[in-house]
């Protein structure tokens, strides 16, 4: 069920002594809509502009190069680590950890190289948050 505030929830909360159907109807006089299938749940959240975000390919097993410790001190040729960093961003990496496991780079490393390429307006962020290759307008 599609609440009054629109959380959906299969549950509602209702006082002791109050029978679920109870419960359900006073959700339904409070604006409630039922929902029925997974499509019109997502219709009606696309139409209150709440959009479903994709996990991508990190939360799927990860057969790449695995960070091997978290030495903040350690150092990496600059360049590589650069080029790297780029290189992941460019297949699809959007966030530091995403970077962390295509690259096989330390997450301070990797933290240090997205602050730097964002400073130097290489790397944006879109309206959710996930890093891009800033596109130059010629």
């Amino acid at each position: 069920m599609l609440g009054a505030l629109g959380a959906h929830s299969s549950w509602s909360p209702r006082p002791r002594g109050t029978s679920r159907a109870a419960a359900c109807l006073a959700e339904l006089r409070l604006g409630a809509r039922a929902v029925i299938s997974t499509k019109e749940l997502l219709k009606e959240l696309a139409a209150q502009n709440l959009h479903a975000v994709s996990v991508g390919e990190a939360a799927l097993p990860f057969a790449g190069p695995q960070q091997q410790s978290l030495s903040f001190s350690e150092t990496s040729n600059s360049g590589d680590a650069r080029s790297a960093t780029l290189e992941a961003v460019q297949r699809g990496a959007s966030s530091s950890d995403e970077i962390c496991l295509a690259t096989g780079l330390p997450a301070g490393r990797v933290s240090e190289l997205i602050l730097t390429l964002r400073l130097e307006g290489v790397l944006v962020t879109d309206p959710c948050g996930r890093l891009q290759i800033r596109k130059l307008l010629i």
